[in-house]
């Protein structure tokens, strides 16, 4: 043998000395099936977030009108601020929600939904999740205008005094509910 060469069975005897001593390692080298400590921790953590209501940034009245909602909506949407739904997002590794606030419908009108997003927002604080409240700029005028008169002026209006759309297009909802009425989606832009 050339000198400064060690024979093969010189090289493999740390290996094997060490895997000797660490079987749960060589049996996971071994075995691809074998769970990581993060899978097993999703796979209980996805288990935990099975029976939660998500949250939304939506008030309930804005997805009944939208149309875009389950038959169960309402019934959902109250389980979804009740402390045991909070507590199991918690459970299951939520650190953040984003909950309803005000969306143009009025103080007034919206006062009841504030306050439950209030609550929600203390129960999450301590159940240490960081919370953001949504608070959007749309006008529903039926409501709004009833409560602040003066919220007529606040519109964006054309030439012709008529209000002007937010969006250049209409949103791909928007566009499918305009196809199904006229049966051509190129007339829905």
């Amino acid at each position: 043998m050339p000198s400064g060469r060690r024979p093969l069975t010189a090289k493999l005897t740390p290996l094997l000395l060490f895997a000797s001593l660490f079987p749960a390692l060589a049996q996971t080298v071994s075995s691809p099936s074998v769970d990581t400590r993060w899978q097993r921790s999703a796979r209980e953590k996805a288990a935990l977030a099975k029976n939660v209501t998500w949250l939304t940034h939506e008030p309930l009245e804005f997805l009944m009108r939208r149309g875009d909602h389950f038959e169960d909506e309402a019934t959902g949407y109250e389980r979804m601020y009740e402390p045991e739904n909070l507590k199991r997002m918690a459970a299951a590794g939520v650190r953040y929600g984003r909950l309803y606030f005000y969306k143009g419908f009025g103080l007034e009108y919206e006062k009841a939904n504030m306050e439950k997003a209030r609550r929600a927002a203390a129960l999450m604080h301590q159940l240490g999740m960081k919370v953001g409240v949504y608070v959007g700029g749309t006008m529903f005028t039926e409501t709004l205008y009833r409560e602040v008169p003066e919220a007529r002026n606040w519109e964006q209006r054309d030439q012709n005094d008529h209000w002007c759309r937010t969006a250049l297009r209409p949103t791909a909802t928007t566009r499918a509910r305009m196809s199904r009425h006229t049966g051509n989606i190129s007339s829905a832009y």
